[in-house]
Parts: structure tokens; C-alpha cells; sequence
């Protein structure tokens, strides 16, 4: 799993203290609540000593993207190795509030 896989490279390199990871079965797509996923990454955001990078992997359907929250300089980023220019809709309301 891609999660996995990213928590552990970000440990075994002792970035940890530097990298924030969320467990991307808590930011899944639900079509029934959103808000679940918002108020994760809130609360994530507020109870950590991390200031600098969150990574949040995110599976939208058929693969995955790559969010990062840099907190340090309030700027989001959304990896889609496929391309898209736009987030998909549903994660973008998610990540925007």
C-alpha cells in the first residue's frame, strides 16, 4: 500500500520530525460525509509540533494523488501522476476547508 510505503521511507530516513504523515484510510473517499476527512486533517494539524510538510495520499478512484500541506508557508499541493491539472472536486472541497 502506498501509505505504508511512504510512512515507512519518511522513518527510516528520521524525517519524521520534519514530514507529518496522515493515514490515508482516514482522509478515503466517502461519499456519505465529507466532513469526516476535513475535520481529520484538522485535528491532525492542530495537535502536531510539526510545522513544516503533511503528506496525505489519496486515492480518488482508479489511482493515487499526493497532497501536501506545507504549514510553514501556507501552501497545498495536489501530485496527480496522471496529470490532471485540476484536483478532483470532491478532495479539493475537502483540503480547502
Amino acid at each position: 500500500m502506498v501509505g505504508s510505503y511512504l510512512f515507512r521511507l519518511v522513518k527510516n530516513q528520521q524525517r519524521d520530525q520534519v514530514i507529518g504523515f496522515m493515514d490515508p484510510a482516514r482522509t478515503a473517499h466517502d461519499p456519505r460525509d465529507g466532513n469526516v476527512r476535513s475535520e481529520y486533517i484538522t485535528k491532525c494539524l492542530k495537535q502536531t509540533s510539526i510545522d513544516s510538510i503533511f503528506l496525505i495520499p489519496y486515492n480518488p478512484g482508479g489511482h493515487w494523488i499526493l497532497t501536501i500541506i506545507d504549514e510553514d508557508k501556507d501552501n497545498v499541493y495536489v501530485m496527480d501522476p496522471l496529470g490532471a491539472r485540476h484536483p478532483h472536486d470532491a478532495w479539493k472541497t475537502v483540503v480547502n476547508e
